[in-house]
């Protein structure tokens, strides 16, 4: 039962976190989207969320050195469907939004979901404590 809360306070803390962070793409995507002759600079945005994703992995280590997930082939699952499964919702979101505000650009909050999602990954796959 415990591990149900967790997992469900986890998920919670994760979807305010990309909330939070698409407002952030959002804003990037009206001032830099491409669209007025200017090249896109989406790729330093990506990352600097890689590196903000690296942060909040080593904050997550700091406060909770141990992994949840207790055999390797779970932690190494969650570094490949992590990032992909949260720039699948992060596109769907964007989609969403998309229809109603110009300057939402799907593609920005994928790519910048996915690689601050792997910057959490990785940094706990590497250096979490296992067992």
């Amino acid at each position: 039962m415990e591990e149900i809360l967790i997992l469900l306070l986890q998920g919670l803390a994760e979807l305010l976190l990309q909330i939070l962070g698409s407002g952030m793409l959002d804003f990037c995507g009206w001032w830099d989207d491409g669209r007025n002759g200017t090249p896109s600079r989406a790729w330093v945005t990506t990352f600097g969320l890689f590196v903000a994703g690296c942060a909040m992995g080593g904050l997550s280590l700091w406060l909770m050195p141990h992994s949840l997930l207790p055999w390797a082939w779970l932690r190494i699952a969650n570094v490949v469907l992590g990032p992909v499964s949260s720039g699948w919702i992060s596109w769907m979101f964007a989609t969403w939004r998309a229809q109603h505000r110009r300057n939402v650009v799907p593609w920005h909050h994928a790519v910048g979901a996915a690689a601050a999602c792997l910057g959490v990954v990785l940094i706990r796959f590497t250096w979490g404590i296992r067992g």
